[in-house]
């Protein structure tokens, strides 16, 4: 574990492009950022296998987005606004001063043969603002069409798992360039309906990521299934294709010479419409068969894949197994040799100790003290010996004190401290432990 965040910290180190200073320092401009800034990200040899390059330290100029928790970077791509049939003389400076009022502007771009030009806002809300406010009105005899710029930056990311959110989108595909934008796209309820939209900060960044993903393996998530990455063609749901926006040529005139009708059976055009429905139809059914043959295809794939990680679930715990069995064959070769210490070496010439009668009942740990028995005449005082003393001689009386084997020595254990008790008679030195 140490080691994964030694190598994350190093690798946050070596791609900031600030050398002091901490992020929300950074984001409040306390710190200033470095000049010649590379926001193309880190070179892709030290780009991990699994991604995981720190996009937050680019910049200070991203602030929250009210729109689900998202980040939103100042002056990018999706604040970039289409301003259409500009009336002729039209300058930059007067386009400046039309968008200025609305929210701050970076720049503005004008291309005044073909009567149309870009502003970048500096925020997404302000351009909105800007679109809502300035769209449709008449500026020295034309009517303006201000709209969203079309983006060549944005990648469409497929097959996202439910757990996928906008910030772990964001950070993911901060691997391959500078990310503005990422949003998980989700239905009424809030649930993901399984892909989403990543804007990048320049055109090279988006096609790099999506050759990356098409040549290799990216996933997000522990599941295996990885995402599809493809350019994202946005589509105009807002303002639609207007009547003053289409262009009136031949095929348009005669398109519209007839007026909308239901065709009536019998003439060629009913006929025809009967057959291109009947190739509707077919297209249609083609269509949901071939979705059954990949659903079934994919059931059949994810059946697998669980079934692998059945398999490596049950190979982990017969690794678990076996390290359990192992540590109890230590354990108990632990208390082998603590019985082995306990009990000593056995006395010269007497039985080995794992033949000895085991001790009495009263003598195993955690036994109650035997009652006092009756009691006994007292025994004259007996000489202590100590080492290298002669016995006494003649017969001494069996000291009862003594536990006695049924053959040979006293079993004592040798490891115990020792005391002098007075020497029975023809005996060595007895000891008491």
């Amino acid at each position: 574990m140490s080691s994964h965040k030694n190598n994350g910290q190093k690798m946050k180190q070596r791609h900031s492009p600030y050398s002091t200073g901490t992020w929300k320092e950074r984001k409040q401009g306390l710190i200033p950022p470095p000049p010649n800034q590379n926001p193309s990200g880190p070179p892709e040899s030290d780009l991990p296998p699994g991604g995981g390059y720190n996009n937050e330290s680019l910049s200070n100029d991203y602030i929250p987005d009210p729109e689900g928790g998202r980040r939103e970077k100042k002056f990018g791509n999706r604040a970039r606004v289409y301003i259409g049939n500009l009336p002729r003389g039209m300058t930059e400076e007067e386009l400046m001063e039309l968008f200025s009022p609305h929210g701050e502007v970076s720049r503005v771009y004008l291309e005044k043969e073909k009567n149309f030009g870009f502003a970048r806002m500096a925020y997404r809300d302000q351009a909105m603002k800007a679109i809502s406010s300035l769209n449709g009105i008449n500026l020295k005899g034309r009517e303006l069409r201000v709209r969203f710029a079309a983006s060549s930056c944005s990648v469409k990311v497929s097959n996202l798992h439910p757990t996928v959110s906008n910030e772990l989108l964001f950070n993911a595909f901060g691997t391959f360039g500078e990310v503005e934008h990422a949003v998980v796209v989700t239905d009424e309820r809030g649930k993901s309906l399984g892909h989403g939209f990543v804007d990048f900060a320049k055109k090279t960044q988006a096609m790099a990521a999506i050759d990356r993903c098409r040549q290799g393996v990216f996933l997000l998530t522990k599941s295996p299934v990885p995402v599809v990455v493809s350019e994202l063609v946005r589509e105009n749901e807002d303002d639609g294709l207007a009547e003053r926006d289409i262009n009136k040529s031949a095929q348009y005139h005669y398109e519209r010479d007839s007026i909308p009708r239901m065709a009536v059976p019998g003439t060629p055009e009913f006929d025809f419409g009967m057959r291109f429905k009947e190739l509707y139809d077919n297209e249609q059914r083609s269509k949901e068969q071939l979705d059954k043959t990949l659903k079934e295809t994919r059931e059949r794939l994810e059946a697998e894949m669980e079934q692998f990680k059945h398999h490596e679930h049950a190979n982990v715990l017969r690794l678990q197994l076996a390290e359990y069995q192992k540590e109890q064959e230590l354990i108990q070769q632990r208390l082998h040799r603590h019985e082995q210490f306990i009990r000593g070496p056995p006395p010269p010439g007497g039985p080995p100790l794992h033949i000895l009668p085991p001790p009495p009942p009263h003598m195993m740990p955690g036994q109650p003290l035997l009652p006092p028995g009756p009691p006994r005449p007292p025994q004259p005082p007996q000489p202590l010996l100590a080492i290298n003393d002669t016995p006494p001689r003649g017969p001494v009386p069996p000291n009862p004190l003594i536990a006695r084997p049924a053959h040979g020595p006293p079993s004592v254990p040798g490891n115990v401290p020792t005391f002098l008790l007075p020497s029975p008679g023809g005996q060595n030195i007895i000891s008491v432990h």
